[in-house]
C-alpha cells in the first residue's frame, strides 16, 4: 500500500487553513498549478516542504529567493506539453507560408483567385532556448525538411543530436536570428531570459522573418515586437504568449493583420491534465520509495 494522504487543497492559504488547520505545517509535498498569491507566503507556513511539483513546465513563479536557497527540490512536467507545442509550431510556420488567411478571406468572399505561397522545405528554423520543447520543433521541422539551427545556454549538449544542424551559445543570438525564416522562442522566463530579445536585436532579422512565440511573452520586449510588425521587420508573429494575460483589448496585437493569436492554449490538449497528473503519481511513487525524482528543475538556471 501506498504511505500518502492528501491533507489539504486550495488556492490561498485561508482556504487550506480552513479545511485543516494544521495542514500547512504538517505537508511535505507541494502539488502547484498557479496560485494568484505569493508563493513566498505559502511556503513560509510549510516547515516541512521538501518537494514542490509543477503540473506545467513553467516555474517561472517557483523562483524565489526563499526556495532557491532551500533544498526544496522542485520538479515540472517536462514532456507532457512538448509534442503539442511542436504541432502548434508547425502549424503556425503553414500559416504564413500558405497564407491561409487570404485562402479563409477568399472562401467568405466566393473569390476563385490564384495566389503565390512559399515552400516549408529548405528554410530555416531556428529556435532560441534549445530544450526539451526546442527538440520536438527540430523533430517536425526536420520531417519537413527545413534546416534547423538553435540558441541553448550549454550547447555541448546537443553535440551529437541529429535534428539541429548547428547550436549557437546564447551570445550568438542575433547570428540566430539573422540565418532564420522561422525564428521559434521556446525559452523559459527567467532573470537572464527576461526581454532578451530587443529591438536591438530584432533590427538583425532575415528578410520575411516570422516569429513564434510558445515560450513566455516576457522573452520579448513586447512594444519592440509590435514595432517590428508595423514596420515590415518581422513579416509576422504567431503568439501563444503574451507579456500579459489575458492580452488586454486596447493591445495593437489584436488589431494587427500579420499576427496569428492564440489564447495560452497550443498545448491545451483535452487530456494535458490527465498526463499532467499520471506524471505526478509516477514521481510521487519515487518519492515516497526514496528514489531519485525525474524531471529535477535547475533553481539557479531557471528551468
Amino acid at each position: 500500500s501506498v504511505n500518502a494522504k492528501l491533507i489539504a487543497i486550495g488556492n490561498h492559504i485561508d482556504l487550506i487553513k480552513k479545511n485543516n488547520s494544521f495542514a500547512l505545517t504538517e505537508a511535505n509535498v507541494m502539488l502547484y498549478y498557479g496560485i494568484n498569491e505569493n508563493i513566498a507566503d505559502i511556503v513560509k507556513e510549510m516547515p516541512n516542504l521538501e518537494w514542490i511539483h509543477s503540473l506545467t513546465t513553467a516555474i517561472d513563479h517557483l523562483l524565489i529567493k526563499s526556495i532557491i536557497e532551500s533544498d526544496i527540490i522542485i520538479t515540472n512536467a517536462k514532456g507532457v506539453y512538448t509534442n503539442a507545442l511542436a504541432e502548434y509550431t508547425m502549424a503556425a510556420i503553414s500559416y504564413f507560408a500558405k497564407d491561409l488567411l487570404r485562402l479563409i478571406r477568399q472562401k467568405e468572399e466566393k473569390l476563385w483567385e490564384k495566389f503565390f505561397v512559399t515552400e516549408i522545405r529548405g528554410k530555416t528554423m531556428g529556435i532560441v532556448g534549445y530544450g526539451d520543447i526546442g527538440l520536438a520543433c527540430a523533430k517536425l521541422g526536420k520531417a519537413y525538411g527545413m534546416r534547423v539551427i538553435g540558441l541553448r545556454r550549454r550547447p555541448e549538449l546537443s553535440a551529437n543530436d541529429e535534428f539541429i544542424e548547428k547550436v549557437y551559445p546564447t551570445d550568438k543570438l542575433n547570428e540566430v536570428i539573422a540565418e532564420s525564416d522561422y525564428l521559434v522562442i521556446a525559452a523559459p522566463l527567467t532573470s537572464q531570459t527576461l526581454h532578451m530579445i530587443k529591438a536591438d536585436n530584432l533590427k538583425f532579422a532575415k528578410t520575411g522573418q516570422v516569429l513564434i512565440n510558445i515560450g513566455r511573452g516576457a522573452v520579448i520586449d513586447e512594444n519592440a515586437l509590435i514595432s517590428a510588425l508595423e514596420d515590415g521587420i518581422l513579416a509576422g508573429a504567431a503568439l501563444d504568449v503574451t507579456t500579459v494575460e489575458p492580452l488586454p483589448i486596447q493591445s495593437k496585437l489584436w488589431s494587427l493583420p500579420n499576427v496569428l493569436l492564440s489564447p495560452h492554449n497550443a498545448d491545451m490538449t483535452f487530456d494535458f491534465k490527465h498526463q499532467s497528473m499520471k506524471l505526478f503519481c509516477s514521481l510521487c511513487l519515487k518519492f515516497i520509495n526514496n528514489e531519485q525524482l525525474l524531471y529535477i528543475v535547475d533553481k539557479e538556471g531557471g528551468y
